[in-house]
């Protein structure tokens, strides 16, 4: 029998205000594939292709999910999350020859299997979001939170751009002590940002805290990295290591705890990196504000303060050919202020070719530090420090109050004579000294107007200076959780 339409129409709205009749949770339209829940999404993901972008309403997606070349994945913001307590990550994404977009997001490993063995964590060691392949990825407006592993691990592909990245992990002031030994350390997330052997990373406004290796990483990574602020970390701020060009603006990197071992960088440079920064503000962390070890470099308009043991440190590093006006490391700019850190405001290390101009370098107060090929401990608080260097430049400098010496220049190491250059530096104030050399000359003397010892004349004795830091301790995820270079 045939049943009239206006029948049928009154039937199917009794039905749908009966909740018998509902929309679909999952729809189309063009490239996209829109879902409300984890049943949708994971069918979306398994069957889209290509070019097609999955759109997800607000609410919370339970599960860990996979994401392929070049399908692109996008929430409502931080209401869209992507939540999973099991073993490995949140989410794995494969790179090809399209490019993958990951987009206003929050993705949230809550907890993580426990492991006592580090040695028995998977090469992932959880975390938020893997990334491997060899395409291009866009990531943007993505808040990342996890409680072990990394929280975007990205390895071997062609390309990545991360703009707007909220990055937190679980590690606060009260784990700090000896967690970079501790043998659960494996229950701690330990980066923000690991960049392994990327074609070529550009970021901008990223933030990370709470992790227990660093807030970013560039393991033979070229890349940039501008805005955002650096905190609360164990280990370094960026670390940055391999035959690469790293550039690092506009950042405020700060309390970069140590563990119980000398970490705790706002910058480590390492391994034959050439590291360029720009307006970069570098406050409170443990040891030094930036190290940089067997690399090169330029820093720009650098305000380095209140840092623990060194405010800037450059050690074994000479020219190459990523330096061909002959400067290993310069430092320089009109806003360039070395003031208030503890130990050593600018110390050079068994390197050549460095120059230091336009700056102000004051305020250095003591501490006990390890003396150089000593075992004792003394009271150290030096303005510039340079040991076994040579061919230095310093110039337009003011190098004010630093409460043991402004300048001491230790010759030694096989410099008998230091070639340096002093052009408008000004040393005064309330030190115990003014300039001091030791262990040999120097070619020029810079300007003293008050506490004036020369040359280490009777008047005084030979000066203790620090020992160089342990680079090859210096803490990434690498070391952490065992997941091979």
């Amino acid at each position: 029998m045939k049943v009239p339409l206006l029948s049928r129409l009154l039937t199917s709205l009794v039905l749908f205000s009966l909740g018998l009749f509902s929309l679909p949770a999952c729809g189309s339209g063009g490239g996209e594939l829109v879902c409300a829940d984890t049943s949708c999404l994971n069918g979306a993901l398994r069957d889209a292709k290509s070019g097609v972008t999955v759109k997800l309403e607000a609410g919370t997606y339970e599960g860990n999910f996979e994401l392929s070349a070049g399908v692109s994945l996008s929430g409502a913001g931080e209401v869209t999350i992507l939540s999973f307590s099991g073993d490995g990550p949140v989410l794995t994404v494969s790179a090809g020859a399209a490019q993958t977009t990951i987009s206003n997001l929050t993705i949230e490993k809550s907890t993580c299997p426990y492991q006592e063995n580090p040695n028995e964590v998977a090469g992932s060691g959880g975390g938020g979001i893997l990334i491997e392949g060899d395409g291009e990825v866009w990531l943007s407006d993505l808040k990342v939170q996890v409680s072990c592993g990394i929280g975007i691990k990205v390895k071997g592909i062609a390309g990545l751009t991360g703009k707007n990245l909220t990055l937190i992990g679980n590690v606060t002031s009260t784990d700090e002590p000896g967690i970079l030994t501790k043998p659960n350390r494996t229950k701690y997330a330990v980066a923000g940002l690991s960049l392994n052997a990327v074609g070529q990373a550009d970021l901008e406004a990223i933030d990370a805290n709470g992790f227990a290796g660093c807030g970013v990483l560039f393991h033979g990574t070229p890349g940039t990295l501008d805005g955002g602020e650096l905190h609360d970390l164990v280990g370094s701020g960026v670390h940055a290591s391999g035959s690469v060009m790293v550039t690092l603006k506009n950042l405020h990197i700060h309390d970069i705890w140590g563990g119980a071992t000398p970490f705790g960088y706002g910058i480590a440079a390492t391994n034959l990196v050439h590291l360029l920064t720009e307006d970069v503000i570098l406050e409170n962390n443990k040891v030094a504000g930036i190290l940089m070890d067997h690399s090169t470099g330029e820093h720009i308009n650098a305000t380095v303060s209140g840092n623990g043991a060194r405010g800037i440190w450059l050690q074994s590093c000479t020219p190459t050919q990523q330096t061909p006006d002959g400067r290993a490391v310069i430092v320089r700019g009109n806003k360039t202020k070395l003031i208030n850190n503890n130990g050593v405001a600018f110390g050079v290390f068994q390197s050549t070719g460095i120059s230091l101009a336009d700056a102000d370098v004051s305020g250095t107060q003591k501490i006990s530090m390890i003396a150089y090929q000593e075992s004792t401990r003394v009271d150290i608080g030096d303005g510039i420090e340079v040991i076994g260097s040579d061919d230095l430049e310093f110039s337009d400098l003011t190098v004010n109050n630093n409460q043991r010496a402004g300048i001491i220049i230790d010759a030694r190491e096989g410099v008998s004579e230091v070639q340096v250059t002093f052009v408008n530096v000004t040393i005064d104030g309330d030190g115990e000294r003014g300039f001091s050399v030791q262990h040999g000359t120097v070619t020029t003397l810079p300007d003293v107007i008050d506490n004036t010892l020369r040359e280490n004349d009777a008047a005084g004795e030979i000066l203790d200076v620090v020992s160089p830091l342990e680079t090859d301790r210096v803490p990434s995820p690498f070391n952490i959780i065992d997941i091979p270079t």
